[in-house]
């Protein structure tokens, strides 16, 4: 199935499903795609996303931008949202989501996040209810602006990001978010020496990458995954 299919779909098929390391995601029909990996949703959003991609740029931002393609059930923004906490550097994080969760969804996913992440359910359900620009500032260290905009639609000033988490659905499930037209808008929102992580490892992305004018580099991925892909803007 094609993810835009659900625009289309007035009964809303999407539910929770618990993952290989306890913690839970959304999977989009009886057995369609993931918001996050099988085998792990919270760990791979550690490892692929905040390891891999927000920690690896801070040394050099302060703030730091971050965009997300794909808001998905809030977990890589929640984790950024911990990082910033911990670290008590400033995070501006933005995304775009054209599929928002259903409310009771994303109450029950807040409720089971809220240990993990170290954020109260009130906080995260906060961070569900941001809207577009400007960034809410949601607590001292940490502000969000959310889209309800396909990422064609959003508005990316040229070098305004610092890492990009490019978590959307699979080409072949979202083949809309694996374009050149779309790794050409990433390349220019990212500023010298920017970051884009993501999950995907097939060979055919990493060279449309490349060809856009990215250095690629594979990275041990989380469990579920032999690899997962960190690319920078030289």
């Amino acid at each position: 199935m094609h993810l835009s299919d659900m625009e289309n779909d007035p009964a809303d098929d999407r539910r929770i499903l618990r993952t290989g390391d306890g913690s839970l995601t959304v999977v989009v029909g009886a057995d369609g795609p993931t918001y996050h990996s099988r085998a792990g949703a919270l760990t791979e959003s550690r490892h692929v996303f905040i390891a891999a991609g927000l920690a690896a740029v801070a040394a050099d931002c302060d703030p730091v931008d971050v965009f997300e393609v794909g808001f998905g059930t809030g977990l890589n923004a929640a984790l950024a949202w911990q990082w910033a906490r911990t670290t008590g550097r400033y995070v501006r994080y933005r995304a775009c989501e054209p599929f928002p969760l259903p409310p009771a969804l994303a109450a029950e996913l807040a409720a089971a996040y809220s240990p993990d992440v170290g954020l109260s359910e009130t906080e995260l359900a906060a961070l569900h209810a941001c809207t577009a620009e400007p960034p809410h500032p949601l607590s001292p260290e940490f502000s969000a602006a959310i889209e309800a905009l396909p990422f064609a639609a959003c508005s990316l000033a040229p070098e305004s990001v610092d890492v990009l988490f490019h978590d959307a659905f699979a080409p072949d499930t979202a083949p809309e978010l694996w374009t050149d037209e779309v790794y050409t808008a990433m390349l220019q929102a990212l500023r010298p020496g920017g970051l884009l992580v993501t999950y995907c490892a097939k060979g055919a992305v990493r060279r449309a990458l490349e060809a856009a004018g990215f250095a690629t580099e594979r990275l041990p991925g989380p469990p579920g995954k032999r690899e997962h892909r960190h690319v920078r803007r030289g």
